[in-house]
């Protein structure tokens, strides 16, 4: 049940902490016992997505931790406690760091006979009732061998406002000079261009417009403070890339990718609004590479075989 001490838990989280080292099993008790002031508590349950039914016996997987978990005849997990950590968050600076009001965490369930399914991004509040987490797996045939099914969750939208509000601080014009290129385009509700629309990296504090055909160009280079969660790593480097402009709600795009031989694309439409600061902003998060995703499952799993 050894887990590869590399893989790190995805998190945004609650408090200040440091690394993963210093974690123990509490062999009296299910719970797992981590040496942390901040921690958040995760209780599991697991159904069949046809019957309803509970699947017992299912492994539940939390990135980062060195044991795995079984699901009951409820279809449960043990409560587990995790230590909370915001490295996902280093990226955009100690303020957006500090202002992080929840941590997250990557979860894999599997089990034979079903797809296994991978939760990216949960969040994980300090305390317990607002970490319950339900899953409905379905069942698998010949010709879904190696497929599986993904659940992406977003950054609390307070946080996320004030991922905006960061953007429309950075200073002056510059679409950046680095070695990538993601190109922007911006339309209103009614697909007509819109000109004028911000375009930023909060990452880079990079930040342009759009022209009168509703593009932009940013040319951005490798982002440092960058968390390394996962035993497989990515292809391609990822930018938030944050869209705003006066009288329509703004745009966040995470997890756009762009490489030297792969440009970047984001494509928005702005819905119009009398109050946007008093709306949440529209939040996506471009898809993930399905070849990834598989070898980090692969990989995350041949890691807890005996």
């Amino acid at each position: 049940m050894k887990f590869v001490s590399k893989i790190l838990l995805v998190a945004l989280a609650i408090g200040i902490c440091a690394g993963f080292s210093g974690c123990t099993k509490n062999t009296d008790s299910t719970n797992i016992q981590l040496e942390n002031d901040e921690e958040g508590k995760i209780l599991i349950t697991v159904k069949d997505k046809s019957s309803q039914k509970p699947v017992s016996d299912a492994n539940v997987i939390i990135v980062g931790m060195d044991d795995y978990f079984k699901t009951n005849d409820k279809g449960q997990s043990p409560e587990i406690s995790l230590k909370i950590n915001k490295d996902l968050y280093k990226k955009y600076g100690d303020t957006l760091y500090k202002k992080a009001p929840s941590g997250s965490a990557t979860v894999i369930v599997s089990k034979d006979g079903y797809k296994d399914y991978i939760l990216f991004n949960k969040p994980v509040y300090a305390g317990y009732s607002a970490n319950n987490v339900n899953i409905q797996m379905s069942k698998s045939t010949d010709k879904d061998k190696g497929k599986y099914t993904i659940d992406v969750q977003y950054p609390h939208d307070l946080w996320v406002k004030e991922l905006v509000a960061h953007c429309k601080e950075i200073n002056g014009e510059n679409a950046g000079n680095g070695e990538y290129k993601i190109g922007v385009g911006v339309k209103d509700a009614n697909s007509k261009s819109l000109e004028g629309a911000f375009v930023t990296i909060p990452e880079l504090g990079i930040k342009t417009k759009t022209d009168k055909s509703g593009k932009a160009v940013l040319k951005p280079g490798i982002i440092g403070n960058m968390a390394d969660e996962y035993p497989v790593k990515k292809d391609l480097n990822e930018y938030t890339v944050v869209i705003y402009k006066d009288g329509y709600v703004p745009s966040v795009v995470f997890s756009v990718s762009a490489g030297k031989n792969s440009d970047g694309k984001v494509d928005i439409k702005l819905k119009g609004s009398k109050d946007p600061a008093n709306e949440n902003c529209s939040v996506t998060y471009q898809p993930f590479d399905s070849e990834w995703i598989s070898k980090v499952i692969s990989a995350v799993k041949e890691s807890y075989k005996e």
